[in-house]
């Protein structure tokens, strides 16, 4: 599914009809940026499946994300994006020691993960509208607050807040840092670096393609250019 303007919105009055403050939060939102952050959370909780963004490459088939063993206890899966590892503070714009992917993303309908994360998000908009003294439509873009409210940051936390819901323990970046392999956390798949995270210039990322390489970002920044068109 490629969404224009015209088939997000029909999307989201359809499928979210019976949830209004959310349908109509992402109605009124001006920016790209923030109505694609939304768009990509709604979709996964509404319909379940696979959100990848359109700069990104398939370096193996959806059906060899999951290790076999694992497949018929998996519903969601994540990729990581940033791992401090062992330097001293975070670095390359990030402020947490573990961050995760949100360019791609995977989930089962209705996943509690991919609820929370919308919840938090509306919320989030929500708050910025009125601590602002603003509308939701006229909410303006600063990048330094887009990973906070929408992006990176807040799915990072959520993500993180479900890995301990889902296994019933608490999960830290200390069970995730230097993961090598898939790991499983309840019921949501965890995946080192270079599965949706290759080529980038830290994090022990690999420069080129690795075995273990399932998606490639190309780094498209079409989020900073303002406009959806269908």
């Amino acid at each position: 599914m490629l969404l224009g303007k015209t088939g997000a919105e029909k999307f989201v009055k359809e499928q979210y009809s019976q949830r209004p403050e959310i349908a109509q939060t992402f109605l009124d939102l001006k920016y790209t940026i923030f109505r694609a952050d939304l768009l990509r959370y709604m979709l996964l909780e509404a319909r379940g499946g696979v959100y990848s963004d359109i700069d990104t490459i398939a370096k193996k088939p959806i059906r060899d994300w999951i290790p076999q063993q694992l497949l018929s206890q998996t519903r969601a899966v994540v990729g990581i994006e940033y791992d401090q590892l062992h330097a001293e503070g975070p670095s390359h714009g990030f402020t947490e020691r573990i961050s995760f992917c949100q360019w791609t993303m995977a989930s089962s309908q209705g996943h509690p993960m991919m609820t929370r994360i919308v919840h938090e998000v509306v919320n989030n908009l929500r708050t910025m509208a009125r601590e602002n003294g603003t509308t939701i439509a006229d909410l303006t873009v600063k990048d330094k607050n887009v990973g906070d409210v929408t992006g990176p940051t807040i799915w990072t936390r959520v993500v993180m807040n479900s890995l301990s819901i889902a296994s019933g323990t608490t999960v830290t970046y200390k069970n995730i840092t230097g993961l090598k392999e898939p790991r499983l956390f309840g019921d949501i798949l965890i995946l080192p670096i270079d599965g949706f995270g290759s080529g980038q210039p830290h994090s022990g990322s690999s420069q080129d393609d690795a075995p273990t390489t399932l998606v490639r970002h190309e780094f498209g920044m079409f989020w900073r250019h303002d406009g959806w068109e269908d």
